[in-house]
């Protein structure tokens, strides 16, 4: 069996994991980013996730315009993440809103059960702006 090295003494990169998709509509670095559903739903085509039809499945790594190929962080460290405006604190929970993450603790979560389909990742510190450097996606493709 093979092995291989995770995080830790011998490899201090985190894991990130990429996958590429076509972009339906102009793309921003950092958007979440879901599968487009509907009448021109292809299984490849994403678009900005939120709140109601588009499920997240990550976080694009890359600009895109209309129709391109681009690159989209599905599991994994990540360090570029737009968020609403609201402060975050290192530990909430990134849900999807109108293609931004919407920082969630575990009590805001379980007030709102619905939101759980739209958590895609884990902020690991705080952050003030409204773009997160430091956060993990979870993988859900």
């Amino acid at each position: 069996m093979q092995k291989f090295i995770g995080q830790g003494p011998g490899n201090l990169v985190p894991n990130t994991e990429y996958m590429s998709f076509k972009a339906n509509g102009a793309i921003a670095k950092g958007d979440v980013v879901g599968f487009l559903v509907g009448t021109n739903a292809t299984g490849y085509t994403v678009d900005q996730a939120n709140a109601s039809t588009i499920t997240p499945i990550g976080v694009a790594a890359e600009v895109a315009a209309d129709g391109e190929w681009f690159n989209v962080i599905v599991s994994g460290y990540c360090n570029y993440v737009t968020n609403d405006g609201t402060d975050i604190v290192a530990g909430d929970f990134l849900v999807a809103g109108a293609g931004v993450a919407v920082p969630y603790t575990a009590a805001e979560l379980g007030a709102a059960p619905t939101q759980y389909a739209n958590v895609f990742g884990q902020a690991l510190d705080a952050e003030t702006t409204t773009t997160l450097t430091e956060a993990i996606i979870f993988k859900r493709i």
